[in-house]
């Protein structure tokens, strides 16, 4: 039996079945180059383009422009492996989550497209 490659492990959707495999195979961190850019959990997928993320749920598809964005409209908060595996993905993309003493500031402009 072969050792997967990160670059092989790339190309697996990442999700919350795939954080607990990689924790169980003593990878909780999974270096850049093992990092998918797509996130699947059963009622959503998430894909990274260059500039801008994509949305998909069930029919539906919306694009964001920052990773802040795809946490403030997925309100990936709360607790559960789903909402870990996802904050997860989206501090991988550069998204920090707000600091628990400063408020969250109102958003200036809108910055999802429906499509």
């Amino acid at each position: 039996m072969t050792t997967p490659t990160w670059s092989q492990f790339k190309a697996i959707p990442y999700g919350p079945q795939v954080a607990a495999v990689a924790a169980a195979l003593g990878h909780p961190e999974i270096p850049p180059e093992g990092r998918s850019s797509t996130f699947q959990s059963p009622n959503l997928i998430i894909t990274r383009g260059e500039t801008y993320f994509v949305i998909q749920r069930g029919t539906e598809a919306c694009v964001l422009l920052t990773p802040a964005d795809v946490a403030d409209d997925t309100r990936c908060r709360g607790g559960g492996p789903t909402n870990q595996a996802l904050r997860t993905w989206l501090k991988w993309w550069g998204w920090e989550p707000p600091s628990k003493s400063a408020p969250t500031p109102e958003p200036t402009h809108k910055t999802r497209t429906i499509i």
